[in-house]
């Protein structure tokens, strides 16, 4: 369930809506993220580096690091139910 919060607000940095986009980089700047991050790999730093990446984009490029950002989220041994 983590994860997926996570992912979903990762998505949202590239939404068309810019009420959800906002809401987006809200929990991100905010650090509503920590609560959720406990189970990554990923060191903190560098993913709110991911994000503010995603941010500074625009179009195609801020779809690509979103896309990029949410399979390195992804455990490699994921299972679904």
């Amino acid at each position: 369930m983590k994860m997926r919060i996570l992912d979903r607000a990762v998505k949202d940095l590239n939404h068309k809506d810019d009420e959800i986009r906002f809401a987006a980089v809200e929990f991100w700047v905010n650090n509503h993220h920590r609560k959720f991050a406990d189970g990554i790999v990923m060191p903190e730093s560098e993913l709110k580096q991911k994000v503010l990446d995603i941010m500074r984009e625009k179009g195609v490029r801020r779809k690509k690091l979103v896309g990029q950002l949410v399979d390195q989220l992804q455990p490699s041994s994921c299972t679904t139910s």
